[in-house]
């Protein structure tokens, strides 16, 4: 499983995946959730963040696409997995 999931890593559609998601997290996250809490300008609030604690607004976006970019990488390599029908240890028990 885990050679599997280390090769999915750098598969194009695990990227592409993790693109896109990590686009849509940040976007949500970094100007959506701002405006909705009355924020004047969401930018400038991205900007203060950067100039605040660049560190932590680097990271936050960084997490936003790592995590999706991980996520897709274990549901691709668990798919192929299963399509082998070799069997995995993540199954929970009683959840056959």
């Amino acid at each position: 499983m885990i050679r599997l999931f280390l090769q999915q890593l750098g598969k194009r559609g695990t990227l592409v995946t993790a693109a896109v998601v990590g686009t849509v997290i940040n976007m949500y996250g970094q100007m959506v959730v701002p405006c909705l809490r009355g924020s004047g300008s969401a930018i400038d609030d991205l900007r203060r963040n950067f100039e605040d604690a660049p560190f932590l607004a680097i990271i936050s976006i960084a997490l936003g696409y790592t995590f999706p970019w991980l996520v897709s990488a274990f549901a691709s390599a668990r798919a192929k997995l299963e399509a082998a029908g070799e069997p995995h240890s993540s199954t929970l028990p009683g959840s056959h």
